[in-house]
């Protein structure tokens, strides 16, 4: 239990030891505390807002490290008793493309940020909600969201209610956003994890992709959420 200041504020907010902190510290920190935190509220409030505005529709994620944003949608959909979503997770499985020069940033080496198919179905089993309803989708989405895909979908009549986008580059955003296209619906989520990477550069990562899709695409975007320093989020009509 943490103690409080003069002005009742928890003094946890106050840490001056520093003298274990180490770079793992600060790791766990970033997730734990910020990070997934903020995530975690955008998909409490996004599903909240599917129920009360009656919008009904699949779940995709697109870039699905670890299954960690994927067991959120999971479980925030069955709170919401959305029994008849279907879950697809779209991703290489074989870690990060080679970056091209527009998509270059330190971290983001070819390979990195690497998911098995297997180790991320295993997470999904061992989470146990909605797992007979994930489909994996896997390859990179300039190979994998092809049309076959597209026509298999367009037979079920699939509509999306949130797109989930963590694709880290330009151009993987790119090759997503244009395969969303019809699939959107009015009232469609659509959410970019890395909005301000790159230094929150404009012309540069998600926001690029999204700026020069909205240039072309039928469908208008309304501001919806923002979350964490790194997360946004807009709903189409």
């Amino acid at each position: 239990m943490f103690k409080k200041d003069y002005e009742g504020i928890s003094t946890e907010f106050y840490k001056n030891d520093f003298s274990s902190w180490t770079k793992q510290d600060e790791i766990e920190y970033n997730n734990n505390e910020i990070r997934q935190k903020a995530k975690y509220w955008f998909f409490q409030n996004s599903f909240d807002y599917l129920s009360a505005n009656f919008v009904e529709g699949d779940y995709m994620e697109f870039g699905c490290h670890k299954a960690r944003t994927f067991r959120m949608a999971l479980s925030e959909a069955r709170k919401k008793s959305f029994d008849s979503m279907s879950f697809y997770a779209c991703d290489s499985f074989e870690g990060l493309p080679e970056a091209s020069e527009i998509d270059r940033f330190p971290g983001w080496e070819k390979g990195n940020l690497k998911t098995s198919e297997d180790f991320f179905m295993e997470l999904i089993k061992e989470h146990g909600v909605y797992a007979d309803k994930v489909k994996t989708v896997k390859g990179y989405f300039s190979n994998s969201l092809n049309a076959t895909l597209k026509n298999e979908l367009k037979s079920k009549n699939t509509k999306v209610a949130i797109a989930y986008i963590d694709s880290d580059f330009y151009e993987s955003a790119r090759d997503v956003l244009s395969f969303l296209e019809d699939f959107l619906q009015e009232g469609s989520v659509i959410a970019f994890d890395d909005w301000n990477t790159y230094k929150a550069n404009p012309n540069k990562g998600e926001k690029l992709a999204f700026k020069e899709f909205r240039e072309k695409s039928k469908w208008r975007f309304e501001e919806f959420l923002s979350y964490g320093w790194m997360g946004k989020s807009f709903v189409a009509y």
